[in-house]
C-alpha cells in the first residue's frame, strides 16, 4: 500500500436478522440501503394503486437495476419516496455547519450553463468531501465532481436558488436537508462499528510434524525417529503390547497373528512375577500385584520390515518417520506397512491414524455451477436438477440451493485427498487384499465421493459429499453441516477426511490415554444430518428472500429481535417439517463466491517483525484506526505475555539429553553432567533468544508511537528482568570440579 495516502472507508458489513435473535441483542440501525428504497417505492405505488412495469425491475432486483441520477430525482418527487442510495451520501458524517460551508462553496462554484461543479480547491472542503466519502478528483487547484453527483447536488441543495439557510440552532444535517431540498435524504450510514482480524485463514494438513507412522521406534534411534535408523540398529527395545493367538499361540503385538491369520487376544503382565494373564483379570494371582498391558521388550524390526517390503517390492522410503513411543493405555501399534504406503504417497499422519486436512468454515446456501468448477452434467447426476427459482438447470450461471450435507473443497484440500485416495486404495490392495476403491488421477473424480468433517473439540463427525472445489483457503458448507460438528463459523478450524480413512485406519485403541485423549477422534460418525439436533444457533438463521418493510423501521427504533421474530420466517419454525431442509432464502446477491483474496497477506510474511510493520502502517493509513492505540494493543496483548511467558518458562525450565530426549528437573551431578541414560550432553529446553526476540521491537514501538509513560517503564523493566537473569555479569560458568 505504499501508493495510497490514506484509505477513508472500509466499506459496509452484512449482519442478519438471525445474529441479533441469537444473541438476544437490540436491533440497531439499518444505514439506508437499495432493499430498503426498492420496499418503499413499492409500498408508494400501492398507496397511489399504481402499476408500473418500468418500475417492477427497481422492485424486484434492485441490485442490478438502478435508476439514473435523473431518474432517481423524478421518482423521489413522483412518490415521495427519499433519495436512491447509489446517489446519497455519508451526510451523517459531517455537521451541519461542515454542510453549510459545503453548500456555500458549492453554490458559488456551480455553472449553471454547463451545469458543471468545478469548486475551488481548498482544505477546509476537500476534508468536507473525503468525510462524506464524496467521490471527486483534483486537477491543479479545482476539485470536479462527476456530472451525476452535479445533478444530485443541483437538487439537494437547491443550487439554483442562492438564500441563506439559517441553521445555528439545528444540530442534524438531515434536518438542514429538509429545510432546502425537495426530496428527503436518509441516513446512509447511522452505525459504525470496529473489527480487527481474530485469526487468518487457514487451509492446510493436519499431522504430527514428519511422521507417516504410529509404529514406535524407541529412544534408541534419538530425535530423528528415523524408521532406517531403527532397522540399522537390527533390534530395538519398544513397551509394546502383548497378544496371543487363540489358535496356534504365537505371541505378536498385532491384531492378526502372523503364522495363522486369525484374531489375536490381548494378554495382561505381571511385572513383578513375569506372569500373563488374559484381559479380563486385574490383580496378579500370585502376588496381587496391578496388571499391565505391556512391558518393554526387544523386538526385531529389521526382520519385520523386510517381510513388509518384501511383499510391497519396495525399498523403505525416503525420511520414513515413526514415533518414539506409545501413549495409549494398550501400547498398541499401527501395522508398519500403513506407514510406508503413506510415506510412498507423500502423506503424514495424526495422533488418531488418520490424515487430516484442516480449513477455516464459511457457511454457504446457495451457489453456481461455475464457481465450483462442476460440470452441470455431472450436478444433475447428484440430484440438482432444479435451480432455487424451481427452473430446469441447463447452464453454469443459475443459482441453486446447496444441498444440507454437500461440501466444497479448497483447490489445496482437493490436492491431498488424491493422495490419501491414491493411499487407500494402496491399503486395500496391498494390506488387506482386496479391490481398490477411488482410482482417483484427477480432483473431478473425487466429487460425489464421501468425506467426514470434525471439530478438533469433538468426537462425533458427520458425513459430507464432496461437489465441487473453490479457490478459497476454507471449505465451503451448509450451515448446518457445520452446526452438525458444533461450530459457528466464526473463524473456526475444523478437519475433514475421505470417509474410508477413518473407516480402516481408525482405532480407540490408538487413543491417547491422558485427559483429553478422546477429544479431536472420531469416535462416532453420523451419517443423516437431522436439523432439530445440530447446535441451536443454526436454528436462528432467517430464511427470508427479502427483509419486510416493518424491519428496517425496527432497526431505527431499536427494537428487540424477538419482537419481530414471527415476521422473519426463522429455522427453527420449520423444524420438523420438509421445509427444515429447502427453500431457504437469501437476500443479497454475490457475483461470485470466490470473489476477493483468497490468501490473507499476513500469511505471505515471512517474520513476525514484517506482519507487525504491515498491520501498523496499514492503521496509520486507515483514517478510522488509531494507530497509536493499535501499538499500544499489540505490546499489551501480544509482546508483554509473550515475554513474561518465556521468561516464566526459562526460569523453571527443564532440561533433556540431546541423545536420548530424556528429560531432568535440574542437570545430573553425577557422571560430569551427562545423561545418566545414554551420556549424552545435557542441555537447556528454552534458550535465551526466545526471551529477548520482542524486546528491541516492543522498546522501539512504545518510542516511535510516544505511548505513555507506564506503558514504556512497563517495557524498560521486563527488559531489565531478562538482562537480570540471562546476562548477569556476577555469574559465571562454573566447573562442577569447583565444587569438590
Amino acid at each position: 500500500f505504499q501508493d495510497i495516502k490514506e484509505i477513508l472507508f472500509l466499506g459496509d458489513i452484512l449482519f442478519g436478522f438471525g445474529e441479533f435473535s441469537e444473541n438476544n441483542h437490540k436491533l440497531v440501525p439499518s444505514g439506508y440501503v437499495e432493499e430498503w428504497w426498492a420496499l418503499e417505492l413499492e409500498e408508494a405505488l400501492k398507496i397511489e394503486q399504481r402499476s408500473n412495469k418500468e418500475l417492477s425491475k427497481f422492485i424486484e432486483d434492485p441490485f442490478n437495476n438502478v435508476p439514473s441520477a435523473k431518474e432517481a430525482i423524478n421518482l423521489a418527487k413522483d412518490f415521495a419516496v427519499p433519495l436512491h442510495p447509489k446517489y446519497t451520501d455519508f451526510w451523517g458524517n459531517i455537521s451541519v455547519s461542515d454542510l453549510s460551508t459545503l453548500r456555500e462553496a458549492l453554490t458559488a462554484d456551480f455553472d449553471n450553463k454547463t451545469k458543471k461543479i468545478n469548486l475551488k480547491n481548498s482544505t477546509t472542503i476537500k476534508d468536507i468531501l473525503e468525510r462524506a466519502f464524496v467521490p471527486h478528483t483534483v486537477n491543479e487547484n479545482c476539485i470536479i465532481l462527476d456530472d451525476a453527483t452535479t445533478e444530485i447536488y443541483e437538487t439537494i441543495f437547491k443550487l439554483n436558488h442562492k438564500e441563506f439557510v439559517d441553521m445555528k440552532n439545528e444540530d442534524n444535517v438531515f434536518n438542514y436537508f429538509s429545510s432546502i431540498s425537495p426530496i428527503e435524504i436518509r441516513n446512509k450510514a447511522p452505525y459504525f462499528m470496529g473489527t480487527r482480524m481474530g485469526r487468518p485463514e487457514k487451509s492446510e494438513r493436519k499431522s504430527m510434524k514428519g511422521i507417516q507412522s504410529l509404529f514406535p521406534l524407541s529412544d534408541q534411534v534419538g530425535n530423528t525417529r528415523s524408521v532406517q535408523k531403527a532397522i540399522d540398529l537390527g533390534r530395538i527395545k519398544i513397551d509394546i503390547c502383548r497378544k496371543k493367538c487363540p489358535n496356534c499361540s504365537s505371541i505378536t503385538p498385532f491384531n492378526l497373528c502372523p503364522e495363522c491369520g486369525s484374531h489375536t487376544e490381548f494378554q495382561k503382565i505381571c511385572l513383578k512375577c513375569n506372569k500373563y494373564y488374559t484381559k479380563n483379570e486385574e490383580k496378579c494371582q500370585q502376588c496381587g500385584g496391578v496388571l499391565n498391558f505391556s512391558k518393554e521388550a526387544s523386538f526385531n524390526i529389521k526382520n519385520y520390515s523386510k517381510t513388509i517390503l518384501s511383499s510391497l517390492n519396495m525399498s523403505i522410503p525416503d525420511k520414513f518417520k515413526g514415533i518414539l513411543g506409545l501413549t495409549n493405555q494398550f501400547k498398541v501399534p499401527e501395522p508398519l506397512m500403513k506407514g510406508i504406503l503413506r510415506a510412498k504417497n507423500g502423506l503424514l499422519v495424526y495422533k488418531t491414524a488418520e490424515i487430516r486436512y484442516d480449513a477455516t468454515d464459511i457457511p454457504l446456501t446457495h451457489f453456481k455451477p461455475k464457481e465450483i468448477s462442476t460440470p452441470v452434467s455431472r450436478l444433475i447426476e447428484l440430484g440438482y436438477e432444479l435451480d432455487y427459482k424451481a427452473n430446469e438447470l441447463n447452464n453454469e450461471n443459475q443459482i441453486l440451493e446447496l444441498q444440507v450435507q454437500d461440501v466444497i473443497l479448497s483447490d489445496d484440500c482437493a490436492k491431498y485427498f488424491i493422495k490419501i485416495a491414491n493411499f487407500i486404495d494402496d491399503e486395500l490392495e496391498m494390506f488387506y487384499n482386496l479391490d481398490t476403491f477411488y482410482n482417483i488421477t484427477k480432483r473431478e473424480d473425487l466429487i460425489g465421493h464421501l468425506a467426514v468433517g470434525l471439530a478438533p473439540h469433538t468426537s462425533a463427525g458427520i458425513v459430507g459429499r464432496i461437489i465441487g472445489f473453490s479457490p478459497a483457503r476454507s471449505i465451503y458448507a451448509h450451515p448446518f453441516w457445520h452446526a452438525a460438528k458444533r461450530r459457528n463459523c466464526d473463524g473456526d478450524e475444523d478437519g475433514i477426511m475421505l470417509l474410508l480413512d477413518p473407516l480402516l485406519n481408525f482405532s480407540r485403541y490408538y487413543l491417547p490415554s491422558k485427559i483429553g485423549g478422546r477429544m479431536d477422534a472420531t469416535l462416532v460418525i453420523s451419517s443423516l444430518l437431522d436439523p432439530n439436533e445440530i447446535d441451536s444457533e443454526a436454528h436462528n438463521i432467517d430464511t427470508l428472500f427479502k427483509y419486510p418493510l416493518e424491519f428496517y423501521k425496527a432497526t431505527q427504533e431499536y427494537l428487540m429481535p424477538f419482537e419481530l421474530e414471527k415476521k422473519m420466517d426463522l429455522v427453527k419454525s420449520r423444524l420438523g417439517t420438509p421445509a427444515q431442509y429447502e427453500n431457504l432464502g437469501f437476500n443479497i446477491p454475490t457475483n461470485d463466491i470466490n470473489d476477493g483474496p483468497t490468501t490473507t497477506a499476513y500469511k505471505t510474511y515471512a517474520s513476525m517483525e514484517e506482519k507487525i510493520n504491515a498491520q501498523l502502517h496499514l492503521a496509520k493509513i486507515i483514517r478510522a484506526v488509531n494507530d497509536k492505540n493499535v501499538a499500544e494493543k499489540i505490546l499489551t496483548t501480544h509482546f508483554n505475555p509473550d515475554i513474561m511467558g518465556n521468561l516464566r518458562k526459562f526460569a523453571v525450565q527443564h532440561f533433556r539429553c540431546v541423545k536420548c530426549n530424556e528429560k531432568y528437573r535440574r542437570p545430573p551431578l553425577s557422571n560430569a553432567g551427562k545423561c545418566l541414560k545414554c551420556g549424552g550432553n545435557v542441555i537447556l529446553t528454552v534458550n535465551r533468544g526466545g526471551i529477548e526476540k520482542y524486546i528491541p521491537k516492543a522498546l522501539k514501538l512504545s518510542r516511535d508511537f510516544n505511548l505513555d509513560a507506564y506503558t514504556i517503564q512497563r517495557m524498560e523493566l521486563v527488559k531489565e528482568y531478562v538482562e537480570s537473569l540471562t546476562n548477569n555479569p556476577k555469574i559465571k560458568q562454573q566447573k562442577l570440579s569447583n565444587f569438590f
